[in-house]
C-alpha cells in the first residue's frame, strides 16, 4: 500500500486526557476484552461508574489517556481507538510509588503497527 493510500485508511492519531465523553467508548472496548479473552481478569464488565471513579481520581500518578482518530469531518467525527490508564500497583505502603499501567486498543485498531 502506497504511503497516500495509507495516509487516506488511517487517518492521524492523536493521544489525549481522557474526558467524561470517552467512557462509553473506553467502557465499550474493556467490556470485549472480558467477554472474549482472560486478560482481564473479569468475569462481569465493571459499570460505568467504575470507569467514572478512574476518571476522577486525583491521586497522584493517576492517569487516564485515550488515542484518537480524527476525520477530515473534524473532531465531531472522532473514533476513540484504545485507552490507557495507570494506578496504584498494590495497596501496601511500599508499593506507593509502584505504577501499574493497562493499555486496551480497540479490535478493529489493532494490526497497524
Amino acid at each position: 500500500m502506497a504511503t497516500t493510500e495509507l495516509a487516506e485508511a488511517y487517518p492521524p492519531i492523536t493521544v489525549r486526557a481522557a474526558k467524561q465523553d470517552d467512557l462509553a467508548a473506553i467502557k465499550s472496548i474493556y467490556d470485549h476484552e472480558v467477554a472474549t479473552s482472560i486478560a482481564t481478569f473479569d468475569l462481569v464488565a465493571p459499570p460505568v461508574a467504575y470507569w467514572a471513579s478512574k476518571l476522577a481520581s486525583t491521586e497522584p500518578g493517576d492517569y487516564m489517556l485515550v488515542a484518537e482518530a480524527v476525520t477530515t469531518a473534524g473532531a465531531d467525527a472522532s473514533t476513540i481507538l484504545g485507552y490507557a490508564y495507570s494506578s496504584a500497583y498494590r495497596p501496601r505502603p511500599a508499593y506507593s510509588a509502584t505504577r501499574e499501567t493497562s493499555v486496551y486498543v480497540a479490535e478493529g485498531a489493532r494490526g497497524r503497527g
